[in-house]
């Protein structure tokens, strides 16, 4: 009599850059990442008054008055941070009506990843780049440049807007604006540090994994790295793109004939190299 055969056992997919799908533990790390540089941020102000008003009045009413400046600082640093990003970039709000194409991909992939549609805004800038901003899913805000619009196929377009949805998803885009707004006082190395590395390279599988051609993202960046340097006034040239260099698609604008570090998966060449595997 033959044996009936075993069941398969479930396929156990461990969390990793690797992976395809998103996972509940990066999503809840990258909130609480986002709160936890809202606090550390507040943490000089509710300090500095708390020891003056504990020296000048009580130790009571200066831990009272640390905790309250410490909670004020670090909901008025959440509450404000996505405006300032904006502004930062100098981002400004697409309707539908200025490019339907636009808006037509993104709710495509909107029911695919299963967010609510983002705010929509461009950066009238000749370098091809695009960004993921807003405190969270519910009030996202992604970010292009009219030079991408302008370069971008149907296929490109798709995949950088899967990149930045993935972004989205990953709530990386609350950790963008909070870093952005920090980095003002710190420049670009506190940038890095907090936003954290490698995610562009997670944005990437995840954003190749969502569409219909793969390649699309992959010829996205290529366009984007024989894109001419900036220029002129640019939000891209050397003295002003150091300030929002790490939560764009592409950090390596005026530096793609460098090499990458090594171990950097976020620099275009390395993820470009990855994506040719696909």
């Amino acid at each position: 009599m033959a044996l009936a055969p075993e069941p398969l056992a479930p396929r156990i997919v461990e969390p990793g850059l690797g992976a395809t799908e998103i996972f509940p533990a990066e999503v809840a790390a990258n909130r609480r990442h986002a709160v936890t540089l809202c606090v550390l941020a507040a943490l000089v102000p509710a300090v500095v008054l708390g020891v003056v008003i504990a020296l000048v009045v009580s130790l009571v009413v200066g831990l009272v008055v640390f905790v309250i400046v410490g909670v004020i600082v670090s909901y008025g640093l959440w509450r404000a941070a996505p405006g300032v990003a904006l502004r930062q970039v100098g981002a400004v709000q697409l309707h539908e009506r200025d490019n339907p194409r636009l808006f037509n991909v993104t709710e495509g992939l909107c029911a695919t990843f299963g967010l609510r549609m983002p705010d929509l805004y461009v950066v009238y800038d000749a370098v091809p780049n695009a960004c993921a901003l807003g405190r969270n899913a519910a009030s996202a805000a992604v970010v292009v440049t009219s030079g991408l619009l302008e370069t971008m196929g149907p296929i490109e377009l798709e995949g950088v807007m899967a990149h930045e949805l993935a972004h989205v998803k990953r709530a990386d885009n609350g950790v963008s604006v909070v870093a952005l707004m920090l980095a003002r006082f710190g420049g670009p190395g506190l940038l890095r540090r907090c936003v954290g590395e490698n995610r562009e390279y997670r944005a990437d599988i995840v954003g190749a994994s969502a569409v219909r051609y793969p390649r699309g993202l992959l010829d996205a960046l290529r366009l984007m790295e024989r894109a001419p340097a900036p220029a002129g006034k640019s939000v891209f040239s050397p003295t002003r793109f150091g300030a929002t260099r790490y939560v764009w698609i592409d950090p390596s604008v005026g530096r793609h004939d460098e090499p990458a570090a090594v171990g950097d998966l976020d620099a275009t060449s390395t993820r470009t190299a990855v994506l040719c595997e696909w």
